[in-house]
């Protein structure tokens, strides 16, 4: 079985709890360029917090949401594969996703604080389901079947052209 890896992305809600049954879960280091296994080893299933888009952009950059991916290493030292076990090498994991989708209004003024800041782009007169709707449909979607998803990013990139060159 080869080492399988998931799509880097980062998540579009406030957080994400994930809890997996083995390690795999890596997250970028920006300013090292570097991939950095946050899971190193264990015995039984551990937890990860990880912060959104959403939660990015309500907390004005404060708490930023992290590239990350998932990878599936066959030859995990925390569990070992038996031939009575063909799926052993693959990870497993359960998320917990928290995302602000009712219509209730934002206003950045009230979330301004000594900790955020002034809001560079400050948000008003928006529900928060409309700024999760804004901010999915500009991401592509992780949780679908490979083909849907590449056509989501193709979708996005003539988007982004087309909003640089006209064309």
């Amino acid at each position: 079985m080869a080492d399988l890896c998931i799509t880097a992305h980062a998540d579009l809600g406030l957080l994400s709890f994930v809890i997996g049954d083995k390690p795999g879960l890596e997250v970028m280091d920006n300013r090292a360029n570097f991939w950095f296994p946050i899971e190193q080893s264990y015995e039984s299933p551990k937890g990860s917090l990880l912060v959104g888009r959403q939660l990015e952009r309500l907390s004005n950059a404060r708490y930023c949401a992290g590239g990350h991916r998932v990878r599936s290493y066959p030859n995990s030292a925390s569990k070992p594969q038996t031939s009575s076990d063909s799926r052993s090498g693959w990870r497993h994991s359960i998320v917990f996703v928290m995302r602000a989708h009712l219509s209730v209004p934002i206003n950045t003024d009230e979330l301004t604080t000594d900790i955020t800041g002034s809001f560079s782009k400050p948000l008003k007169g928006i529900t928060a389901r409309d700024f999760f709707d804004e901010i999915h449909s500009a991401h592509f979607n992780i949780n679908t079947g490979v083909e849907e998803r590449e056509e989501q990013r193709r979708r996005l990139a003539e988007q982004e052209k087309y909003l640089t060159t006209g064309k």
